[in-house]
């Protein structure tokens, strides 16, 4: 086995964990809008108290989130504008969700690249196809449409 296949076994392992964690410990439950209110007044003076890790704690989870693509992304944007206002909120939810898409990108490359090139050859000839006509364009236009996980893309 190359050192790249255990690499990929760790990281698929990784995912799987965390994935495994996230409902063993029924992890959806916290990010629904009624968690949300109701934990309000409990979280905002948290963040009053501690403002910084408070926002560094937000941004990894929703970097956690986003990265693993599971359920809850637009709970926590809406908790970041609620808890640390438009300015600080925006900033956060804006580097978070570039952070875990990102993340989600490399790992979904790293580990899937190889058997979804072998499986779908014929279906991702337009898409390749379309990214190395207009790269950047076309993988924007992708992102922007809400029906396409990062990790798709």
């Amino acid at each position: 086995m190359k050192t790249s296949n255990h690499a990929r076994i760790a990281l698929a392992a990784l995912f799987l964990i965390a994935i495994a964690a996230f409902f063993y410990f029924d992890g959806a439950k916290y990010l629904t809008l009624d968690a949300l209110k109701a934990q309000r007044l409990v979280m905002a003076g948290w963040v009053a108290q501690h403002f910084a890790l408070a926002l560094l704690a937000f941004v990894g989870v929703y970097v956690a989130v986003t990265a693993i693509s599971l359920p809850g992304a637009a709970v926590l944007t809406l908790a970041g504008g609620a808890l640390f206002g438009l300015l600080w909120g925006g900033i956060a939810v804006s580097f978070a969700s570039s952070i875990g898409a990102t993340l989600a990108f490399l790992a979904s490359r790293f580990l899937l690249r190889d058997a979804i090139r072998a499986k779908f050859a014929a279906r991702l000839k337009g898409i390749e196809e379309g990214v190395k006509k207009d790269g950047a364009i076309y993988l924007l236009s992708l992102r922007l449409v809400p029906l396409v996980p990062f990790f798709v893309v």
